[in-house]
């Protein structure tokens, strides 16, 4: 059974769109950023460690 990465994963709460603009927000906190988002502070953090959606190409 292939590997389903981001939004193919059935449990996914963020999209490849939300989670560039995460990952080019500097200026929310991560409480901030998963309140907006309905997701843990864990999963920003991981988010922006690139822990996770590291399949995730952010462009400048």
């Amino acid at each position: 059974m292939p590997v389903r990465l981001g939004e193919e994963s059935p449990n996914a709460k963020l999209t490849e769109e939300k989670v560039i603009e995460i990952l080019k927000d500097k200026t929310s906190t991560i409480r901030d950023l998963a309140e907006m988002y309905g997701v843990s502070t864990a999963t920003i953090s991981r988010v922006k460690k690139r822990q996770l959606w590291k399949h995730v190409e952010v462009g400048p």
